[in-house]
């Protein structure tokens, strides 16, 4: 198999050398590195140029001439990769040495498998460990790996990249994009539990998601967070996601070759058509007055619709809504 790493940067000198030192010492080198730079202002251009010039494999450098959001410019980066497989990479993290090896048997010995996610150590921003993994705190807080999807962890063989982009124009986080697509489908997407990198939180991660704590969560915490968390009044960028996953459905039912997977993807189109009611309805809610909310609260109630949601909390939350 031929091995692509899809790198996206943007203003990351401060840990990009730790994370392009790792690559050199896989004992299964990748035969390419393709960097898409969202015209950082640092000098991480510098940095993988001086890197490419003694690089024991091929490396490509595309710097935006605008800045398109890392979701856009990780979108671009896979575009661009050659490989049969490719592994997304931020810019901050450190791979061990056995990841590449590990995960590329994973596609050889699982030949319809699209997606495979691996586990990782949490650590701070001078890699030291505290003990907690990232599948660790998702089982913790929420009681199952499905909510594993962290693009870092990531890699998709080529066959995927057909489906999976591009990636409609709204939608927010490439990996959310990634896995909701792999997992409509029955033995695409491999959950590997083997820790195969560290990541890195530092006070410059983007991501706030309670499972990204260094310290151990539990069901608590995630519960706690959700109540500290103001109510929503605004859904439209699950409506965005919707709206995108069924047209794409709709789109790639041509494409696919295997029965259980065209069926698949009609019944996701179907619940999807079901959830957006329960957005559209749920918006309403938000922005109604304390009869209106109630009345619409235990009507979604009665639906089911707050199975699309968090659940009994999810309708507490709206029962309790100030204004």
């Amino acid at each position: 198999m031929r091995i692509s790493i899809a790198l996206a940067t943007y203003n990351g000198a401060k840990y990009l050398p730790e994370q392009l030192d790792s690559f050199l010492v896989q004992s299964r080198l990748p035969d390419e590195l393709v960097v898409c730079d969202d015209n950082s202002g640092d000098n991480t251009i510098a940095l993988l140029k001086n890197f490419s010039k003694t690089s024991p494999f091929e490396v490509r450098i595309i710097r935006n001439t605008t800045n398109l959001g890392y979701t856009q410019n990780f979108a671009k980066a896979i575009s661009l990769c050659s490989g049969d497989v490719i592994f997304l990479s931020d810019q901050d993290d450190v791979w061990f040495n056995n990841k590449i090896e590990r995960v590329t048997t994973l596609f050889e010995t699982t030949p319809n498998c699209w997606v495979v996610v691996h586990d990782a150590r949490v650590v701070d921003e001078h890699l030291s460990w505290s003990g907690v993994t990232k599948l660790q705190q998702i089982r913790l807080g929420y009681g199952s790996r499905g909510s594993l999807v962290t693009g870092a962890l990531t890699a998709l063989r080529r066959d995927y990249i057909p489906i999976v982009l591009p990636i409609p124009p709204g939608i927010v986080g490439h990996d959310h994009w990634i896995h909701g697509l792999c997992s409509i489908f029955e033995g695409r997407r491999i959950v590997c539990e083997e820790c195969l990198q560290v990541i890195r939180r530092h006070f410059e991660n983007t991501s706030e998601w309670v499972v990204n704590s260094r310290n151990r969560i539990g069901k608590l915490d995630v519960f706690l967070r959700q109540f500290q968390t103001t109510p929503a009044v605004d859904y439209s960028d699950r409506i965005i996601i919707n709206e995108g996953m069924q047209n794409r459905l709709a789109q790639i039912t041509k494409i696919l070759d295997r029965p259980s997977d065209i069926a698949a993807a009609i019944g996701e189109n179907n619940r999807l058509k079901s959830e957006r009611y329960a957005l559209e309805r749920r918006q309403r809610l938000a922005v109604s007055g304390l009869l209106a909310r109630h009345y619409l609260a235990f009507s979604m109630l009665l639906r089911g619709d707050y199975e699309y949601f968090n659940g009994l909390r999810s309708f507490m939350r709206d029962i309790v809504r100030m204004g």
